[in-house]
């Protein structure tokens, strides 16, 4: 056997798919993926038998480092016979002069091979299926071993779960988790629709939308025109939606039916009856949770507002980072807070003080759109029987939008909504006294701008009318909306 660099690229992709091990991140689409957007450079090595037929392949990405010197990373790979310890052996002692030759100081690989049989919660199976005998083999050639990892280990994921779909539904259906198939079956309740048409830009838009609500850093839009230039028709953008409004109604009226048949249920079926009803409940919450429309977001932060009996000052940020549990305030630490510097102070409530507090760029960005849209709040005063009052500009909602936000927010304390009879303004020409006079037992609350088209965004600087809302003076409700 010989070893040969640099393999022609319609040999080593003919290998490459047509291989038991075979994997994308070890394609010549990937290499160049790589070398494009990455700055690294690929090597196309591998093993030729006596025959000139290739028996062992790897994608190599090298990166130099300033000195000189180079490190290497095989994704997945090899592609080779793991059983076949000499055709190991001898690839092995190859790479380590290509090492050599190439300066490299390491080559790491993380071969998709498993080391034991586990469950689908990561737990090894008794009398399962091993690789400990090629495990020991590895070592004993000089190959280290970094330890293993749960999750991430800032390359790949530790685990790679293939599904051969030539196989019958059946077989396949055989091998899935109980939680699984009934996340699946739920999944035809909601009305999936599918569009694998779906465009480059607005793919990225998507990402860009995602990264924002859950604080990551996205590629750019570079980074996906290049896959598809170097994959070509072996990749497709999908996006998947759902309709949350129809989602809510079909669990709500699910629970209905189970609440009303729910002590006609024999004991001995009455715990998975009641388990039930929890699961469609906390899902009923993560799909509300995840309905970001203007007036959802509103109304949850008024009623806030209402219950708490505050303005959004340090003591309402306070008040509600108290009511956080550890977990919370540790994930939203981790998420939003870049650094943060401490001093002691006695005169504050733990005894330190927070004297330096820098952002994370990814949410700044974020808090930056809201502003942009109007959806932070904006303070101004509104003259009301001849005494000037601040009030604060909420989100631009249609009418239609509106209604839902009141008739939310009636749930918990009484509110009257007026149309500002004269208010004909933008946002850029928004006059220095607003004149309205409303009852002696009202109180201002909120100014809503009234537009036509919250979805063209050009819209919300343009003229609007002015919604007005106010509420009681007399008392707040003591209503938790958490109950």
């Amino acid at each position: 056997m010989n070893f040969i660099e640099n393999i022609e690229k319609e040999k080593y992709e003919k290998f490459v798919k047509n291989h038991p091990k075979s994997h994308f991140l070890q394609s010549y689409a990937w290499g160049e993926f790589c070398r494009k957007i990455k700055g690294q450079i690929p090597y196309y090595v591998g093993m030729i038998d006596d025959d000139n037929n290739l028996v062992a392949t790897a994608l190599i990405l090298l990166k130099k480092t300033p000195l000189g010197y180079s490190y290497g990373y095989s994704p997945r790979g090899f592609i080779l016979d793991y059983t076949n310890k000499e055709l190991i052996k001898e690839f092995t002692l190859a790479l380590k002069k290509f090492m050599k030759d190439n300066k490299l100081i390491y080559i790491k690989f993380d071969p998709d091979i498993f080391y034991q049989d586990i469950d689908e919660d990561a737990n090894p199976i008794e009398n399962g299926n091993n690789n400990y005998d090629l495990y020991n083999y590895m070592l004993s050639l000089g190959y280290i071993h970094t330890g293993f990892y749960r999750l991430y280990e800032g390359n790949q994921p530790r685990y790679t779960f293939r599904i051969d779909l030539k196989r019958k539904w059946e077989v396949i259906e055989s091998r899935m988790s109980k939680s699984f198939l009934q996340s699946v079956k739920r999944s035809y309740q909601y009305d999936l629709k599918i569009d694998n048409e779906i465009k480059i830009p607005e793919f990225y838009e998507l990402i860009k939308s995602t990264s924002q609500k859950d604080g990551f850093n996205p590629h750019d839009i570079k980074y996906y025109e290049t896959l598809v230039q170097e994959f070509k028709d072996n990749i497709k953008f999908y996006n998947v939606s759902i309709d949350i409004k129809k989602v809510l109604s079909n669990i709500e009226m699910e629970l209905d039916s189970l609440n009303e048949n729910k002590y006609s249920v024999s004991k001995k079926k009455m715990p998975d009856y009641l388990d039930k009803i929890k699961r469609l409940e906390n899902e009923k919450d993560l799909n509300s949770r995840n309905n970001f429309s203007p007036e959802k977001v509103m109304v949850k932060r008024d009623i806030n507002r209402i219950f708490l009996n505050t303005r959004y000052d340090n003591k309402f940020f306070l008040a509600q980072w108290d009511m956080k549990t550890k977990e919370e305030k540790q994930e939203f630490i981790s998420r939003y807070i870049e650094s943060m510097t401490f001093k002691k102070d006695k005169n504050c409530k733990h005894g330190i003080r927070i004297v330096d507090l820098k952002l994370k760029s990814i949410f700044k960005e974020k808090v930056n759109k809201l502003s942009e849209i109007g959806a932070s709040e904006i303070p101004v005063y509104l003259i009301s029987n001849d005494k000037p009052v601040r009030v604060n500009i909420g989100c631009p909602l249609k009418e239609s939008q509106i209604k839902e936000y009141l008739n939310e927010l009636n749930k918990y304390h009484a509110t009257n909504f007026y149309i500002h009879p004269t208010f004909n303004h933008s946002i850029e020409d928004l006059p220095d006294e607003i004149i309205f006079n409303i009852n002696k037992d009202e109180r201002l609350f909120r100014l809503i701008p009234i537009i036509k088209d919250i979805d063209n965004p050009e819209n919300v600087f343009n003229k609007f009318k002015l919604g007005i809302v106010t509420t009681s003076i007399k008392s707040f409700p003591c209503v938790d909306p958490k109950k």
